[in-house]
């Protein structure tokens, strides 16, 4: 059996990992804070992007949007390397899961709160 190894890594250990719609693209997100987008047919990451803090969660939207939650509560939308939007402390304690469709994002965090955001409105 043969297979590809993949030299490029995170910085620290990482802490989730999503697909979005395509099985070919990942992304991750690790407890430094950053998140990378990977093209597993092309065997390399696309983007790397750098959080406000310690990596939580990550979640691939349906139109290919990365959402990312972290230590201090924030959540963050990326497209291609760019940060679209935020929404700092949006839980009390980590943002530790994330899903997103294309109407909605819904949060969970440490203060055993879910949040529901509108994808238009934030």
């Amino acid at each position: 059996m043969s297979y590809y190894s993949y030299c490029e890594a995170h910085l620290g250990a990482i802490t989730d990992i999503a697909f979005g719609k395509s099985n070919d693209q990942f992304a991750s997100i690790e407890e430094e804070g950053n998140v990378s987008f990977y093209d597993i047919g092309e065997y390399k990451c696309l983007y790397t992007d750098k959080g406000p803090d310690k990596g939580r969660a990550v979640c691939i939207a349906e139109d290919d949007t990365i959402i990312a939650g972290y230590a201090d509560g924030s959540i963050k939308c990326i497209d291609k390397g760019n940060t679209m939007w935020a929404i700092p402390k949006c839980h009390k304690g980590n943002t530790n899961t994330i899903y997103a469709d294309s109407n909605y994002i819904l949060t969970g965090g440490d203060d055993k709160m879910i949040r529901v955001w509108t994808r238009k409105t934030h």
